[in-house]
C-alpha cells in the first residue's frame, strides 16, 4: 500500500480539526466522540475508494499491456505474412519468368524448324520442278525421236517402193517413184538406175526420199560378168 503524501495527510488534519469545530458549534461537549467515529469511517471510505480506485489502474494497465502485447503479436503476423507474400510473389514471377523463357525458346525453335522445313520444301519444289522439266524435256525427245524413227521408217519404205530396172531391153536408164507411211509419218522417194558399158555389165543405182525435215540418200553400182 501506497504511504500517503504529507499533502494529503495536512488535508486530512485540517478537516477532521473543522468537522470537531462544527460538532462542538452544534452538538456541545459530547459532539467530539461522535464526530470522530463519523470521521474515522469516512476515511476507511476513502481508503477504500482510493484502494478500488488503484486496483482498477493496475488492472487497466495490465489489460493495456495484455492489449498491446496482441497488438504487436498481430503487427509482428502482418509483418511475417507480408513477408511470406513478398516471397510467394517473387517466386511466382520467377516461375512466370521461366516460363515465358521457355516460351520464347520454344518459339524459337519453332521458327527455326518451320524455316528448315520451307527450306527443305523450297528445294523439294525446286526437285521436283527440274524433274519435271527434265521428264517434260526427255518427254519431248522421245517424241522426237519416235517421230524420226517414223519418218526413217517412212523414207526406207518409199525408198524400198521405187522400182528397178528391169533387165534386158533396150533402155539405158530407169526412173521411179516411191511413196511410204510409217506411223503416220510420209515418205517420198525418186531413184534412178541405168546399165553402162559395152556390155551393159555395169549397173547404177542411186535414190533420194524424204519425210518432214529429214531426208536420206543411196546410191549403189554393180558389174555383170
Amino acid at each position: 500500500m501506497n504511504t500517503p503524501s504529507p499533502s494529503r495527510s495536512g488535508a486530512n488534519a485540517i478537516a477532521r480539526n473543522l468537522l470537531l469545530s462544527v460538532c462542538l458549534a452544534f452538538f456541545g461537549a459530547a459532539a467530539p466522540t461522535g464526530a470522530l467515529a463519523y470521521h474515522e469511517e469516512l476515511e476507511e471510505g476513502v481508503e477504500e475508494n482510493r484502494k478500488a480506485i488503484e486496483e482498477n489502474e493496475t488492472a487497466r494497465q495490465a489489460d493495456d499491456a495484455a492489449q498491446n502485447e496482441r497488438i504487436d503479436g498481430n503487427m509482428a503476423a502482418i509483418a511475417e505474412n507480408e513477408t511470406a507474400r513478398q516471397a510467394d510473389d517473387a517466386a511466382q514471377n520467377e516461375r512466370i519468368d521461366g516460363n515465358m523463357m521457355a516460351i520464347e525458346r520454344n518459339e524459337m525453335a519453332r521458327m527455326m524448324a518451320d524455316d528448315v522445313q520451307n527450306r527443305s520444301i523450297a528445294a523439294n519444289a525446286d526437285g521436283i520442278a527440274a524433274n519435271t522439266s527434265s521428264i517434260m524435256n526427255l518427254d519431248r525427245r522421245l517424241m522426237a525421236v519416235d517421230e524420226r524413227v517414223s519418218q526413217v521408217a517412212a523414207m526406207a519404205a518409199a525408198l524400198s517402193a521405187v522400182p528397178n530396172a528391169p533387165p534386158g531391153g533396150d533402155r539405158d536408164f530407169f526412173v521411179g517413184v516411191g511413196v511410204g507411211n510409217s506411223d503416220g509419218e510420209q515418205g517420198v522417194a525418186v531413184g534412178i538406175s541405168g546399165r553402162f558399158g559395152e556390155g551393159k555389165n555395169i549397173f547404177v543405182n542411186a535414190g533420194f526420199a524424204t519425210s518432214g525435215d529429214d531426208s536420206s540418200v543411196r546410191a549403189g553400182v554393180g558389174w555383170a560378168f
